[in-house]
C-alpha cells in the first residue's frame, strides 16, 4: 500500500514536471513573441516615423520607451522560462523558488499595467493629440525634412492627412496651387519619399474647397493611430490573458514539483 502510494507520487510529480516544462515553453514563445514586437518597434520604418514625430514636441520619449519595456519584457520572460525548464528538470528547489518568484512579480506588474493603461489612456491621447498639433503648427515648413519626413511617412502608411483632418494644413503656406502636402492626396504607391498622387489638381481643389472627396484623404492622422490600435486591442486583451493563463498554471505546478521534490528527500 505505501509502495503503491510513493508510485502514485513519482508519477504525478513526473507528470508536474512534464507539464512545467510545456508550460514554460510556452511561456518563453510568448516572451520571444513581446520581445520581436518591441524590435518592430524600433525598426519598422512607418513606427519609427511616429514615435519621431509624436517625440519631436515633447521631451519624454514615451513611445520609444515603449519600445524598450517590451522588449525587456519579453527578454525578462525568457530568461523566467529557462529558471522553470532547469528548475524542472533538475528538480532544483531553488531555481523553481526563484521561478515562482519572478511570476509573481511578472503577474503584479502586469495586472499594475493593465490598471495605470486604463486609468491614463485618455491622458496618454490628449498628449499624443497636443505633440502633432505643435509640430504641425509650430514646426512644419516645406523643405524641413526633419518635420516633414515624419508627417509623409504617417500619412502614407495610416492613409490620413493632418492631425484632425487636412484643413490642419490651412495656416501652411506651399507653392502656388497646393493646399496640402502630396501625402494627403489618394496615391497610385506608398512610397512616402516619392508620393505619386493619382490626380494631384483634384485632390488640391478639394482641400480648398475644404470638401474631402475621390483624391484627397478625409482621415486625421490622430483617429489613424486610434483606429490602428483599435484594430489590435483585442489581440493584445487575449495575449495578455492568455499569459496570465499560464504564470498562474506554471505557479502552481511548480508548487507542485517543489512538494514533490520534498517529499522524495524525506522518502
Amino acid at each position: 500500500m505505501v509502495q503503491s502510494k510513493s508510485c502514485m507520487a513519482g508519477c504525478a510529480g513526473k507528470t508536474a514536471r512534464v507539464l512545467l516544462i510545456v508550460f514554460n515553453i510556452l511561456f518563453a514563445v510568448c516572451g520571444v513573441t513581446i520581445l520581436a514586437v518591441g524590435i518592430w518597434l524600433r525598426v519598422d520604418p512607418s513606427v519609427v516615423q511616429l514615435q519621431e514625430l509624436v517625440n519631436l514636441d515633447s521631451k519624454n520619449p514615451n513611445l520609444a520607451n515603449a519600445a524598450y519595456i517590451l522588449i525587456g519584457f519579453g527578454g525578462f520572460m525568457l530568461l523566467v522560462s529557462v529558471f522553470g525548464c532547469c528548475g524542472g528538470i533538475q528538480k532544483s528547489r531553488i531555481l523553481l523558488g526563484l521561478y515562482i518568484a519572478c511570476l509573481v512579480i511578472i503577474f503584479i506588474g502586469q495586472i499594475t499595467a493593465g490598471i495605470l493603461a486604463a486609468l491614463y489612456k485618455t491622458d496618454v491621447e490628449h498628449t499624443i493629440e497636443s505633440n502633432l498639433l505643435g509640430v504641425l503648427e509650430n514646426d512644419y515648413k516645406p523643405g524641413r525634412t526633419k518635420y516633414t519626413q515624419p508627417w509623409d511617412y504617417v500619412q502614407v502608411w495610416l492613409h490620413c492627412c493632418g492631425v484632425h483632418n487636412y484643413t490642419d494644413y490651412k495656416d501652411i503656406k506651399f507653392g502656388v496651387g497646393q493646399m496640402v502636402p502630396l501625402t494627403c492626396c489618394i496615391l497610385e504607391n506608398e512610397d512616402p519619399n516619392d508620393p505619386m498622387p493619382k490626380n494631384n489638381t483634384r485632390c488640391q481643389l478639394e482641400a480648398n474647397q475644404t470638401v474631402a472627396g475621390e483624391f484627397l484623404k478625409p482621415l486625421g492622422c490622430l483617429d489613424g493611430v486610434t483606429n490602428a490600435i483599435k484594430e489590435y486591442d483585442g489581440i493584445l486583451i487575449g495575449v495578455a490573458i492568455g499569459i496570465a493563463v499560464i504564470e498562474i498554471l506554471g505557479i502552481l505546478l511548480a508548487c507542485c514539483v517543489c512538494k514533490n521534490i520534498h517529499s522524495e528527500k524525506l522518502a
